[in-house]
């Protein structure tokens, strides 16, 4: 199954256990489908999906409609110290997911466990960072996406020098790079575009429902994504020396970038990017060790970056 494919549908399969796990009578496959924002048919696929896989899902018949139940009676559990541990790492990798139904479920298991954690077990492991937007904020886009609200944003794009009003209708939250987004409907280009939660100065969550759009394609707003960027498409080829020519997947421009190995050592980066903005970061950041081969006009802006950098340190 390809990796895109299996994203979406474990994006589904956990919509569809969060909605059945915050009701007692269960709900029809039209309600899972609608709160899912798919087609019926697909909703009773996942369905069949969670029963072929153990999870305890159970029917009930009310006045003549099929209801769907979670029946998941939980026991209660004892981590062992390494298991404990386990979950501190993956709650502390979690940091920029602060605010979001999953980080607080997450983090009320690690402080529920903690507290009679052996003295050996650190509580903090590998140092946590902090989010990069406001808990708040990432609060009420994950209630938005979750309860497919509308949210008027006052954001800041980069490339705009002051923030501007907009209504957005938040589809799902993603961590790319480290770094937390949300795809919406953006009302005022008319289209799915990818914001930055940490861009938002202020975030209102409105009582009007979001409708049903059709087009949504998480894996094509991030094909060619540097950061979160709109903008056409551009084709680009950088060309990294010997020190660094060795680091470049780890550190990628793109996901799906092209790395040409060089008998030197070094190594070229092929890749089509959404605009030259923060590709021009991507080059900026490695330094000396980077040349623009293509296209012209980013050999231009990267050279005009350095002119006014240098200009600072005068002669």
């Amino acid at each position: 199954m390809p990796r895109t494919q299996s994203r979406a549908i474990i994006t589904r399969i956990l919509c569809h256990v969060r909605e059945l796990s915050t009701v007692r009578r269960g709900l029809r496959a039209e309600q899972l489908a609608e709160r899912a924002g798919i087609s019926r048919a697909t909703a009773y696929r996942d369905i069949q999906l969670l029963m072929d896989t153990q999870i305890p899902i159970t029917t009930e018949v009310v006045n003549g409609e099929t209801r769907y139940l979670l029946d998941w009676d939980v026991p209660p559990l004892k981590p062992t110290p390494l298991q404990l541990t386990a979950l501190i790492v993956l709650r502390n990798a979690a940091e920029p997911l602060r605010g979001t139904q999953a980080f607080k479920e997450l983090d009320g298991l690690v402080r529920q466990y903690a507290k009679n954690a052996p003295a050996n077990v650190p509580l903090t492991v590998g140092g946590a960072g902090t989010a990069s937007a406001r808990p708040e904020v990432v609060t009420f886009l994950d209630r938005a996406a979750a309860e497919r609200r509308c949210v008027r944003l006052l954001y800041q794009s980069a490339s705009a020098f002051s923030p501007s009003e907009r209504i957005v209708e938040p589809r799902e939250m993603r961590m790319v790079h480290q770094q937390l987004y949300v795809t919406a409907w953006d009302r005022l280009s008319g289209g799915w575009r990818v914001f930055k939660p940490s861009r938002a100065a202020d975030v209102v969550l409105l009582p009007e429902k979001a409708p049903h759009r059709e087009g949504y394609d998480a894996e094509k707003l991030f094909a060619h994504s540097v950061g979160v960027w709109n903008a056409p498409s551009v084709a680009v080829a950088v060309r990294i020396d010997p020190s660094g020519g060795r680091f470049v997947n780890e550190w990628p421009l793109t996901d799906d970038q092209q790395v040409e190995r060089q008998a030197d050592g070094g190594a070229v980066v092929r890749a089509t990017v959404a605009g030259l903005q923060e590709v021009t970061h991507w080059v900026l950041n490695w330094g000396a060790k980077a040349e623009v081969l293509e296209p012209p006009e980013l050999r231009v802006k990267v050279r005009k970056e350095l002119a006014a950098a240098l200009s600072h340190y005068g002669e």
